[in-house]
């Protein structure tokens, strides 16, 4: 019976252990995919960028335009490095490119908080199918209608009932 029971204890820690595997190995794909997203998204910021800053250098603000175009040519570089590397990789050369470059770094997290942002919301909208968001406000008891007593007084009203206070 105690050998029985070791076995079928082994079994389910080797079951479990497949399944993180399993899991682990997914969300690193997600984590890859979004990497790979963010890639394409920064080299699209940085083509903006360099495309603005040799307009502003032919313009009057050449000092301007040579840093937006540099800028933007930083961000390149980094978008290309990160493009094929594993996660660990991305996150040294990140904070290298912090480094060395601070408000190009600081313009890149306020996209990569966007997107994610967007991923998010879009995310939690594939989640909510129509029943669901009907029957959760069916289930709250609202109808849009409702009797004065559910009511709350608008501005200028007052609300008159009894405290037993």
């Amino acid at each position: 019976m105690r050998q029985t029971l070791s076995e079928d204890v082994q079994t389910i820690k080797e079951v479990a252990q497949d399944q993180i595997s399993r899991v682990s190995d997914k969300a690193k794909d997600a984590a890859a995919d979004q990497k790979n997203f963010l890639a394409k998204q920064l080299a699209g910021v940085a083509a903006a960028l360099e495309k603005v800053g040799g307009e502003l250098q032919t313009g009057d603000q050449a000092d301007i335009g040579r840093m937006t175009r540099g800028i933007g040519s930083s961000i390149r570089r980094f978008a290309n490095d990160i493009q094929d590397r594993k996660m660990s990789e991305v996150a040294g050369i990140a904070e290298d490119f912090g480094r060395k470059q601070p408000f190009a770094f600081l313009g890149m997290a306020a996209i990569a908080g966007l997107a994610a942002s967007r991923f998010l919301t879009a995310s939690a909208r594939r989640s909510d199918s129509p029943t669901e968001r009907t029957s959760s406000f069916a289930a709250s008891g609202e109808t849009g209608g409702g009797n004065a007593s559910n009511r709350t007084p608008s501005d200028g009203q007052r609300s008159e009932g009894n405290f037993n206070g």
